[in-house]
């Protein structure tokens, strides 16, 4: 993890993920690029303003926004604090997206932490920049402190090919030693599933692999995350058939905040 990307709107929730952050780039030995977007002042109003005067204020808001910048990233440790990027834009979900592009490993990135918030919100900056970015995004519930990851819990369908996704998510479990247990939701029979298990050199017997029974895949999710311990849990969002898309889309939104537990998710390009 040589390049983290934290997007800020310098709300507390933001401050809290980044406390978060810190902590992880310490561990990676690695830098934090900070960035904070904003629409520019006086919007659609050029035609109708003295050109000099335009500019004095969106100079005047870019050194606003640099000033927060800088208080935001004050109280944590500069040796882990990389570029403090402010970029006026009026969709700030596009610029993050596009800077993904940029050889970043990870976006980390603060939440609400509201149970089933992503249904209140949908649309919001945080579900699109998950549903959109070119790495994995790191999802950090406001209520959320930093203790070392012991175990990440990667909740899976087993029959897709997340060869990728697991990379990545092996690369970050490495930072910390920690341990991938996988969980599976199962709405086919056991004989599927285990296929499935097979496939990908895995067994039914091998004490980090999790099988339960649910009818629903969030309320399964929700009973062994309650029941055991893990301080993440991962979300692999594959590429779909335009059906399936919809009713994958819907589930995962509501799984994707009904845990509060930072949430490592990367959508398939």
């Amino acid at each position: 993890m040589n390049k983290i990307l934290f997007p800020t709107d310098f709300s507390e929730a933001a401050h809290k993920a980044f406390e978060y952050a810190i902590e992880i780039a310490k561990k990676a030995n690695s830098k934090l690029d900070v960035i904070h977007t904003y629409p520019e002042p006086h919007k659609g109003k050029e035609l109708y303003m003295d050109s000099a005067e335009l500019r004095k204020a969106r100079k005047e808001r870019q050194n606003e926004m640099q000033v927060k910048i800088d208080a935001f990233t004050k109280p944590y440790d500069s040796k882990y604090i990389g570029s403090k990027i402010i970029f006026p834009s009026d969709d700030s979900t596009d610029e993050v997206v596009a800077r993904s592009k940029r050889n970043y490993d990870l976006i980390i990135m603060g939440t609400k932490g509201e149970r089933n918030a992503l249904d209140k919100i949908v649309g919001s900056f945080t579900t699109n920049t998950m549903m959109n970015a070119h790495c994995p995004v790191l999802a950090i519930p406001s209520d959320s402190t930093f203790k070392n990851i012991n175990t990440i819990t990667y909740s899976t369908s087993l029959n897709e090919d997340d060869k990728n996704f697991t990379k990545s998510l092996s690369e970050f479990t490495n930072i910390f030693q920690a341990t991938i247990e996988h969980l599976h939701v199962m709405e086919d029979s056991e004989e599927k599933v285990h296929d499935h298990l097979k496939a990908k050199g895995l067994s039914p017997d091998d004490s980090n692999i999790h099988l339960v029974k649910n009818d629903s895949v969030m309320d399964g999710v929700e009973d062994y995350l309650n029941n055991s311990k893990t301080d993440i849990l991962a979300l692999f969002i594959p590429k779909r058939s335009f059906i399936d898309k919809l009713f994958h889309r819907s589930v995962t939104k509501e799984l994707t905040f009904h845990a509060a537990l930072p949430l490592f998710v990367y959508r398939e390009k």
